[in-house]
């Protein structure tokens, strides 16, 4: 029986390898390609570590739906750091916002790609926080978080970098950068939620709220500029500093939990 050490490093290179191997397919099929990390875990759980056929491995994956005021993070914090991402673009740069015929048709369509969202990054979510985050917690959970994070992001590279260019404003050496810090605060944010809940659908949501709020905001904001990479979106330096200050925070708001555990049980 593999360690969780080697079940995680042997994921890890399943998985980018897969990323770099669709490099090679048509457009077409690009789309397959957040589904990845769930097409690596199909490999661990019935090829190689097999514990697919078991119940044990089906529970370390995380579907039971607990934890609480994770969900409530899950929806405000990308919310409030790629909306104000967008609205300092809005003010400080060469760009005008498409007013709406209806905002409330506008916050109906954001729930609507919040469901969407949510389904579309569950492939991935159940790679990376319901199969591989559990078995990554060797390396201490602060470590394995920020780790993870980075990884997350390499993860990216190949659609980032490849000639379809993922993010493809602006210089992209600039963007990977911005967007690698972003994805790594945003994955330490997931990882928390994942733990603290013991559910993989408060990282769900949050994948998926952070999709959906850049997709509609984008979609009402006009400019040419490629200052828009940089300051607002996945790869703005915006929702870099409030993701990175949520991330901080949330660190050290689970560590005061775990702290005041051990005392009371002491």
């Amino acid at each position: 029986m593999l360690s969780d050490k080697k079940q995680s490093l042997l994921f890890i290179i399943i998985v980018w390898a897969m990323a770099l191997g669709m490099l090679l397919l048509p457009e077409s099929a690009q789309g397959l390609y957040g589904f990845t990390p769930f097409f690596a875990v199909c490999i661990m759980m019935f090829l190689i570590v097999r514990d697919g056929y078991s119940a044990e491995g089906w529970r370390r994956l995380g579907f039971k739906f607990r934890g609480g005021k994770e969900y409530i993070l899950a929806l405000v914090i990308p919310l409030g750091s790629l909306g104000a991402g967008y609205a300092v673009y809005w003010m400080g740069w060469n760009s005008s916002l498409i007013s709406p015929d209806s905002w409330i048709k506008t916050a109906i369509y954001l729930l609507v790609y919040i469901v969407l969202g949510s389904l579309s990054a569950l492939g991935e979510e159940i790679g990376w926080r319901g199969w591989l985050l559990p078995r990554f917690q060797w390396m201490g959970r602060v470590s394995s978080s920020v780790t993870m994070g980075l990884i997350w992001a390499i993860w990216h590279y190949p659609a980032i970098l490849g000639p379809r260019a993922y993010h493809s404003s602006g210089s992209r050496w600039l963007v990977v950068v911005l967007f690698t810090l972003s994805v790594m605060f945003a994955g330490i944010i997931i990882n928390e939620l994942r733990l603290t809940s013991g559910s993989i659908w408060p990282a769900v949501l949050l994948h998926g709220t952070n999709n959906a709020v850049d997709s509609v905001l984008h979609n009402i904001t006009v400019s040419s500029s490629p200052m828009l990479e940089y300051v607002a979106g996945e790869s703005g330096w915006v929702p870099v500093i409030l993701y990175g200050c949520a991330a901080i925070w949330i660190l050290n708001r689970n560590h005061r939990v775990k702290q005041q555990k051990a005392r009371i049980e002491l």
